[in-house]
């Protein structure tokens, strides 16, 4: 059975899920979306074991219908201005990149995520356009997302004092050519 990547759902998807597949009470759920959300996206926790706000059984429950997968980093270039470069695994063996730039004082950076794999506008003053002139597919919201949580867990950007203070969608691909994706990644991650 393919589980249902957490990443991928926004607040009411999560919520639904809880209902429809988990069994949660409607009356809860939305309570129960919000714990999930808080313990991911600001406590970070890397399994639904961690997730101590839930009973045991529910905690098996979620554990059995959901993943928190993320693409694997598979190379890191670093400039001497301090730009970070991720060359990222998909799920499907595919690869994108997302970058960190930092400010000139390297106390804060701007993330610059992939929203595609591919992409087929061939704007000339892109590098890679002019490599990939074929779209292979869009992102998941979870594929886009799990970019910036591996650039904050790279960085240890997790406390109050935020490190990445701007996100911009480019890389390979158009953000209005994937936006309902795009509007979930952006939506969840508010909640960091």
């Amino acid at each position: 059975m393919n589980k249902q990547n957490f990443y991928d759902l926004n607040f009411d998807q999560l919520k639904n899920f809880l209902i429809e597949k988990a069994d949660v009470d409607e009356g809860k759920a939305k309570m129960r979306s919000q714990q999930m959300f808080n313990a991911v996206y600001k406590k970070n926790i890397k399994n639904f074991d961690e997730l101590t706000t839930f009973g045991l059984e529910l905690r098996e429950k979620i554990k059995n219908l959901m993943s928190l997968n993320k693409p694997k980093i598979i190379d890191i270039q670093k400039s001497k201005d301090g730009t970070i470069k991720f060359l990222l695994e998909l799920k499907d063996k595919r690869n994108v990149e997302t970058v960190l730039i930092p400010d000139k004082t390297q106390s804060r950076y701007t993330i610059c995520l992939s929203v595609s794999v591919g992409c087929y506008l061939s704007c000339e003053f892109c590098a890679t356009a002019q490599i990939s002139k074929k779209l292979v597919r869009n992102l998941s919201p979870g594929e886009i997302i799990s970019q910036i949580i591996l650039c904050k867990d790279y960085i240890d950007d997790w406390s109050s004092q935020k490190k990445i203070t701007n996100q911009v969608l480019m890389g390979e691909g158009s953000p209005f050519l994937n936006l309902d994706n795009v509007k979930v990644a952006i939506d969840n991650s508010k909640n960091k």
